[in-house]
């Protein structure tokens, strides 16, 4: 709080703060934490979506992978629904010479999507790579083949995610081994995370900039609205600090019908109370000094004529 003196001996207390200032704040802060919260939210439950729909293509993937190289039909549809067609059995038609065969069969069935790469290794040596271009090469990402490797060497099919440097991968390995046995194949396929959130982070950041002018504009409205609101406070204020004992007929405007404007009311009921008090005070006054106005100078008249000298005259 801060103290101002103001005419002789009269202090005014000013708020470090304005009302004005402190409701714009309150409300600010309110819309800027529902803003946070409402978009917080809504982002990872997006990147969370993305980042399922991922595992389930790479899961989806190696399914079909198994499928092809054991001789169903890897366009099989994989649903829960009673009415679709079942998957088929195994073709006992489809053999393959060697894991080599499959694999190269394999790449050339499925093709990368976006942000997707693939890559067939042989006995832990890449050897086929996609037909068409992929955003990046699994080959030359260092450590993710050893891994994968590493991973498969039991035969079960391992998802995991690999991160190296501004890369971040969630890849899926499936080894296989057909034919005479002998080499084991491996397929593996990764996606760029980055680049399957990129459009989820875009978003959000186009979500941020329109929440930002968005909580501007309501600062400015606040801003306007609030002192609009509290203008009759302002002149409250003004009207209490003109009022003297010989200026006291200002009065607020009512302006409205709210409760601001019943508090005008009320406050200029208040010195029309006042006023009358004040007036009637005055009025007693002016009616003592009138009654007493005759016998004091009656007495003073004595006192004129008396003669302090003369004790009978004293004592009369």
């Amino acid at each position: 709080m801060q103290v101002t003196t103001v005419g002789q001996g009269r202090q005014e207390v000013r708020p470090r703060a304005s009302v004005r200032v402190r409701i714009l704040a309150s409300i600010l802060l309110v819309t800027m934490l529902g803003m946070i919260v409402a978009g917080a939210t809504s982002y990872f439950a997006a990147r969370e979506r993305d980042l399922s729909g991922v595992d389930e293509r790479l899961v989806a993937l190696a399914e079909n992978v198994s499928g092809l190289v054991s001789g169903t039909d890897a366009a099989a549809p994989t649903t829960s629904d009673p009415a679709a067609p079942a998957a088929p059995a195994p073709d006992p038609a489809r053999t393959f010479a060697s894991s080599t065969e499959a694999l190269e069969l394999v790449m050339q069935r499925f093709v990368p999507e976006r942000n997707e790469g693939a890559l067939g290794l042989v006995d832990g040596v890449p050897t086929f790579i996609p037909a068409t271009p992929t955003p990046f090469s699994l080959a030359e990402v260092p450590g993710l083949v050893e891994r994968a490797v590493a991973e498969t060497a039991d035969g079960s099919v391992r998802m995991g995610t690999f991160v190296d440097g501004a890369l971040a991968l969630r890849y899926i390995a499936v080894p296989f081994t057909v034919g005479d046995g002998s080499s084991d194949a491996l397929y593996l396929a990764a996606y760029d995370l980055r680049a399957e959130l990129a459009d989820t982070n875009s978003t959000f950041q186009t979500y941020a900039m329109v929440a930002v002018a968005a909580l501007a504009a309501v600062g400015l409205v606040g801003w306007f609205v609030a002192g609009r609101l509290l203008r009759p406070l302002r002149e409250l204020r003004e009207t209490a600090a003109s009022i003297t004992g010989s200026n006291r007929s200002a009065r607020i405007p009512v302006v409205g019908n709210d409760d601001v404007s019943a508090l005008t009311a009320t406050i200029n009921g208040m010195l029309d109370r006042l006023d009358g008090s004040l007036t009637s005070q005055r009025q007693l006054l002016d009616d003592v000094r009138h009654e007493l106005k005759t016998p004091i100078t009656i007495v003073r008249g004595h006192f004129e004529l008396l003669d302090p000298n003369d004790p009978a005259d004293t004592r009369e």
